[in-house]
């Protein structure tokens, strides 16, 4: 069994110390994760603002349940 293992972060290895056969693809591999890790981070980051900000509170809505409680 063959294993070909490139570390690419902190600092990517220089483009012809990567075997020409799989240049492309490790490249393109690099390219494709970092952009993915960055979306996942960006999820991440707006869920954490949106849970920090605090309810904004309808007092309609609270006037409808109570009605509903009592009345309905």
């Amino acid at each position: 069994m063959d294993t070909l293992q490139v570390r690419m972060a902190p600092n990517p290895p220089a483009q012809e110390h990567v075997p020409e056969i799989f240049r492309k693809e490790v490249l393109d591999w690099d390219r494709d994760n970092g952009a993915a890790g960055r979306g996942v981070v960006g999820l991440t980051a707006n869920a954490i603002v949106s849970m920090s900000q605090p309810c904004v509170r309808e007092p309609w809505l609270e006037i409808l349940s109570i009605k509903h409680k009592f009345f309905g």
